[in-house]
């Protein structure tokens, strides 16, 4: 019962610690600036310095996407001062927000991918991807990635046919 009071009194600590990351998000003491490069229209990297003064994270993030047309998939690969943290392959119709925990702070912190303006089409697929990191599931930041387009893979006709 007394760590629910502790959580309790400690609320307003928290929203203020939300609202001075955000300033200094805004200030740009606070850095997430992502580069991206792609090849072969089917796979992009982006990477950038992860800089959040306020929790303690200083550290060279890359994300590396993969598109799948005929599987109509993503995957995501995610890295931290080139140490792998996740890779996983998600479907691209609507996919969902991919949240994983951060190394040493998965109980209280996260970091979740949010896919947006996602567009199929029978040549190629288009999304927007945010980054969200979270304290105690509070957003507490959102930090545009970019947005992707890739060429769907031709489909080949089955026994010849097609």
């Amino acid at each position: 019962m007394a760590v629910f009071q502790d959580l309790g009194s400690n609320l307003g600590k928290f929203e203020d610690f939300q609202e001075d990351l955000r300033a200094e998000l805004d200030s740009g003491k606070a850095q997430a600036d992502f580069k991206c490069k792609c090849k072969n229209k089917t796979s992009c990297k982006c990477c950038g310095k992860l800089h959040l003064p306020r929790i303690k994270l200083k550290k060279k993030a890359c994300l590396v996407v993969t598109y799948n047309g005929r599987k109509t998939a993503l995957t995501l690969a995610f890295s931290m001062n080139n140490k792998l943290i996740f890779s996983i392959t998600a479907s691209a119709n609507n996919p969902l927000p991919i949240c994983v925990g951060l190394p040493n702070f998965s109980v209280i912190a996260d970091l979740c991918f949010e896919f947006y303006d996602v567009q199929i089409f029978r040549d190629k697929f288009h999304f927007c991807l945010t980054l969200r990191p979270r304290i105690m599931m509070k957003e507490i930041a959102r930090i545009k990635v970019g947005c992707f387009t890739f060429k769907n893979e031709k489909r080949k006709p089955v026994n010849g046919k097609g």
